[in-house]
């Protein structure tokens, strides 16, 4: 990306965006909003077959941390790509599919896929015809 990144770094494998998340908390209004912009200028910035989002220092998730996920997903989708989570910790990971924010098998209609890895996310886009 043209200018450096504050809360995000951006990696490509396999023709794959992958986004990795650097807060450990985000539960601030405004730092969530300038991860949404730094979400959509790396989406509009490197084009990939699907987007991954790696979510491994990531500990806490207030209510106003869905809006730049949301942003995200819609980006993602008006250009037809792909997006999934990954890495989420488990106290995080229940909280996303309690709230049915993720897909699971009781709730398939989610906003959210997730894998558990990097690497399973990216097999899964990569796969994907």
């Amino acid at each position: 990306m043209s200018n450096e990144c504050r809360f995000i770094t951006v990696d490509h494998e396999r023709d794959i965006l992958v986004v990795t998340v650097k807060l450990e908390r985000i539960s601030d209004f405004e730092i969530a909003h300038e991860l949404g912009n730094e979400f959509v200028a790396a989406v509009r910035e490197h084009p990939a077959k699907g987007v991954v989002v790696d979510m491994r220092h990531v500990s806490y998730l207030a209510s106003v941390g869905f809006g730049p996920l949301i942003t995200l997903r819609s980006c993602v989708k008006e250009s037809g790509r792909r997006l999934l989570l990954c890495n989420l910790a488990e106290p995080l990971k229940r909280v996303l599919t309690a709230t049915r924010v993720l897909i699971n098998p009781e709730s398939t209609n989610a906003l959210f896929e997730y894998a558990d890895s990097v690497d399973a996310a990216i097999e899964m886009l990569a796969s994907q015809s």
